[in-house]
């Protein structure tokens, strides 16, 4: 089958860190006031809560617990894993996410120790903070937080998340369309195979300006479940992999 399709040109340059390609994520993922109780005082009234899920890449069997660092020395434990979001968590509203391996500082009057710490959404009901382990540390994050609300991502969708620093175009469902490093991109594909399944396609840019295909396969379609792809350069490797989750609303 010839793979030539008219896809976007890919970059030449393709050469983006790391930090930089989340960076641009975050940035591109930047409710009624609660009524006031007569004569309440303002340390009375209830902090506002955000459902939080977390998800851990490169996939390993086994990640690390994590705590959720607080406000006034409140903690939340958390489960990490890669194969699926973890949670629902109910956290109080912050503006960043802060995380650590202990509920306590090693000394008194001691900071815990954070090993990720990432911007919240104020205005995301739902948020997936997404935990990508450092080059060369064990217990290192990078992070960012993204709106996965079931009004920014409903069932027979797929949100597309390159974090790697190659350029990507996709054939989904019989629709063409490109991924570039540090985009999220939401898909909603028809079934070109059945009314519940689509096939998707993927290929990767190259700098003699070709495409090659990568991946290839067949997407169930459900009102009952959504998907998240994320394309990423695992820690002192040149490939570019790709790890899927379905969500089940």
């Amino acid at each position: 089958r010839d793979h030539r399709l008219p896809l976007p040109e890919p970059s030449r340059n393709m050469k983006p860190r790391l930090l930089k390609i989340l960076a641009s994520a975050t940035l591109l993922l930047s409710g009624l006031p609660t009524p006031a109780v007569a004569q309440q005082p303002a340390a009375a009234q209830q902090q506002p809560e955000t459902t939080l899920r977390i998800l851990a890449l490169p996939p390993r069997t086994e990640h690390p617990p994590l705590f959720l660092i607080q406000e006034k020395a409140a903690v939340l434990p958390l489960e990490t894993a890669s194969s699926r979001l973890t949670g629902p968590y109910q956290a109080k509203a912050a503006k960043r996410w802060r995380f650590a391996l202990t509920a306590t500082p090693a000394e008194a009057n001691k900071p815990i120790p954070l090993v990720a710490n990432c911007k919240s959404l104020p205005s995301a009901a739902e948020q997936l903070v997404v935990l990508i382990r450092k080059p060369g540390a064990e217990t290192s994050y990078a992070s960012f937080a993204m709106d996965i609300s079931q009004s920014a991502l409903k069932g027979r969708q797929f949100l597309v998340i390159n974090l790697s620093p190659t350029e990507i175009a996709g054939d989904i469902g019989g629709s063409r369309q490109a991924f570039p490093p540090g985009k999220l991109v939401t898909v909603s594909p028809k079934g070109n195979i059945s009314s519940d399944l689509c096939h998707a396609a993927f290929f990767t840019g190259a700098p003699d300006g070709k495409w090659k295909p990568f991946f290839s396969t067949n997407w169930p379609l459900n009102d009952k479940i959504r998907g998240l792809v994320f394309f990423y350069q695992p820690p002192g490797s040149d490939k570019i992999l790709m790890h899927t989750i379905t969500d089940f609303l």
